[in-house]
């Protein structure tokens, strides 16, 4: 969700109560209405205690902290406790790791996780995955035979050597 839309097209948000839907719907329309957006955290916490199962609330704190607060260890801390609820949907793993890598003093922590998400399998071997997987390598000095062996997706690949045209006998046509 962005400044400007309306909240209620999203059908995750729908079931929100409706102190909180408003909250949010003011917050989004000022970004810099501050003491909304804190009372949006206080409703989403006190939602959270009445709902504990609740994975809907949950991203919608996360996504407060992460669009309007910038704060990437809150989002991380939401993501995690959202795991495992009986509604998350299953990005809320990754999400967690990625913010946990932009999160002072949390490299090494995120570093561990991620790759144990990497190594699940195929299906965990997303673009974002791996760039982050790869910049907290960097990051960490993680030696080179220790690094996965996947490209960074954000670098270009290499065009193959264009071989010359040969004709029988060994002619080269330019």
């Amino acid at each position: 969700m962005h400044a400007g839309d309306d909240c209620d097209r999203f059908t995750v948000l729908t079931g929100l109560p409706s102190g909180l839907r408003s909250l949010l719907r003011t917050s989004l329309a000022n970004p810099e209405n501050a003491p909304a957006l804190k009372m949006a955290i206080d409703l989403a916490e006190k939602g959270i205690k009445q709902l504990p199962k609740s994975a809907a609330i949950r991203i919608q704190l996360a996504e407060v902290y992460r669009e309007k607060l910038k704060d990437n260890c809150a989002t991380s801390r939401v993501y995690g406790e959202t795991i495992g609820l009986p509604d998350a949907p299953g990005y809320v793993r990754r999400f967690h790791g990625y913010f946990m890598a932009r999160c002072p003093g949390q490299e090494k922590e995120a570093y561990a996780y991620l790759i144990s998400l990497y190594r699940e399998g195929e299906s965990q071997h997303l673009p974002t995955l791996i760039k982050e997987i790869k910049v907290l390598e960097e990051k960490l000095e993680i030696p080179s035979p220790q690094r996965i062996p996947d490209a960074d997706p954000d670098r270009p690949k290499k065009a193959p050597a264009k071989r010359p045209n040969v004709l029988p006998g060994g002619i080269v046509v330019p």
